[in-house]
């Protein structure tokens, strides 16, 4: 039933639109000169385009942990440098296929409810990966 749910939000999305929209606040934001803006833009285009991968369901290790990168540094913009993320992955793992936005959830819970509620509300994520006996084993820390 949530596979479902996803796929009819994921078809309510039109990409198309979607980047042309960001596209042009991008330019706006060079026009004006206001390079924050368009550093998000940048960001939100990676994170969506990733999130989204064309429909399909599964995605390689590689583009779930460039998805999860685009997170951290959609969320380092909003709190300036306050998550490090760390990802140990072999290369040879890189190639995995993995069910698409399965990481995300966990960093920002991560991040909402470890990093941003400590004192320092700075902080790190660790995510790594390994084979064990042909099965990817996943270790995630935050501190």
């Amino acid at each position: 039933m949530k596979h479902s749910e996803l796929r009819t939000l994921q078809a309510q999305i039109n990409p198309h639109l979607l980047y042309n929209s960001l596209d042009y606040i991008n330019c706006v934001a060079i026009n004006h000169r206001l390079p924050d803006i368009s550093d998000m833009v940048q960001k939100l285009v990676s994170f969506y385009k990733l999130g989204l991968n064309k429909g399909q369901d599964y995605v390689s290790l590689q583009d779930e942990l460039e998805h999860v990168k685009a997170y951290a540094a959609i969320q380092n913009l909003r709190y300036p440098d306050s998550i490090r993320l760390i990802i140990d992955v072999p290369e040879k793992l890189l190639d995995c296929p993995i069910s698409k936005i399965t990481l995300q959830p966990i960093v920002e819970n991560a991040i909402v409810h470890g990093i941003l509620e400590s004192d320092e509300e700075q902080g790190t994520i660790l995510i790594s990966v390994v084979n064990q006996d042909e099965a990817l084993q996943w270790k995630f820390f935050c501190r």
